[in-house]
């Protein structure tokens, strides 16, 4: 499960703060009491659970991505 928690964090600025690595490994640590433990099945929860996190903490999108895509607006300017 580390393994995983590290890759997936790894795009993040800083390897991801506390709290988002936190709510990943929670989802991390019921996917597996719930039998998903390969690491497959692993980097879909760990990866699912950072999109989630981002969408369910929207003030923290731009921290959480090392890309930004300029929005119509901007690219219109």
């Amino acid at each position: 499960m580390e393994q995983v928690l590290e890759q997936t964090c790894r795009s993040l600025p800083h390897g991801g703060d506390h709290e988002v690595r936190a709510f990943i490994a929670e989802r991390l640590s019921v996917a597996a009491q719930d039998g998903w433990t390969t690491l497959g099945e692993l980097g879909i929860v760990a990866r699912r659970g950072l999109a989630d996190y981002t969408r369910v903490n929207p003030h923290r999108r731009a921290e959480s991505s090392s890309t930004r895509y300029p929005t119509a607006a901007e690219a219109a300017e």
